[in-house]
């Protein structure tokens, strides 16, 4: 295996033990056809496989059956109404992976990251909005951004054209956030370009220091919202 991809599944798998805890399976669940992906899409569902749980619930991983080709790329990860695609081009271990939205006519876009660097960005933002202990707030200035995220560290990414420019990733203790600016893809960035930000806890406890921020908040289950 590529030493790169071997490191971001170490990564990834490493992640998934210190969010989920360790996995209660000593065996994930190869199948027959994970022979016919990628080597780091195939590990991502063999890792679930160890899990017993699904590690996409907002947006929909494609298994090797569901998996459909379009413009010589290959189409694995689905918004959850369908409006953005992700895919990958059948080239080499580790591919790049493309994103565009999901209307004929639109040209297909690099991500600039690679399949096995992507499976970890889409794990993590998985566990973000699947968390039960959360936090939801819109319409953030960028330096009320910064002080929700200050004790979380970036993740080191391309940031994401979906849902919105410049959504990344954090990572703290007990902690994970998801965040970028509230518009559509592409809108320019101005000084008064407004943030959204989603926060993920392992425990409530977890969020108790967002009390100090005094954010307006559409949900947090700290506060009972």
């Amino acid at each position: 295996m590529n030493p790169e991809v071997e490191d971001a599944l170490t990564e990834l798998h490493g992640f998934l033990v210190g969010w989920y805890g360790p996995p209660p399976h000593s065996q994930g669940g190869p199948e027959p056809e994970d022979d016919r992906l990628p080597q780091p899409l195939a590990s991502w569902h063999r890792m679930a496989g160890l899990w017993g749980r699904p590690l996409a619930r907002q947006n929909h991983v494609r298994t090797v059956n569901e998996l459909t080709r379009e413009d010589n790329k290959v189409v694995f990860y689905v918004e959850n109404q369908g409006v953005w695609l992700w895919a990958y081009e059948e080239v080499g271990e580790d591919p790049i992976v493309f994103d565009r939205e999901n209307e004929r006519r639109t040209r297909w876009e690099s991500t600039r990251t690679r399949l096995s660097r992507f499976v970890y960005e889409l794990t993590v933002f998985e566990a973000v909005l699947s968390a039960d202990e959360c936090a939801t707030a819109v319409d953030l200035t960028h330096e009320q951004l910064d002080r929700i995220v200050e004790r979380l560290r970036p993740v080191d990414m391309v940031p994401w054209r979906w849902p919105g420019p410049e959504h990344r990733l954090w990572i703290g203790d007990g902690l994970l956030a998801f965040a970028g600016v509230n518009d559509l893809p592409g809108t320019p960035i101005l000084p008064d370009t407004l943030y959204d930000v989603f926060l993920a806890a392992q425990r409530p406890q977890n969020l108790a220091y967002l009390d100090a921020l005094h954010i307006e908040w559409m949900r947090n289950t700290w506060k009972g919202i």
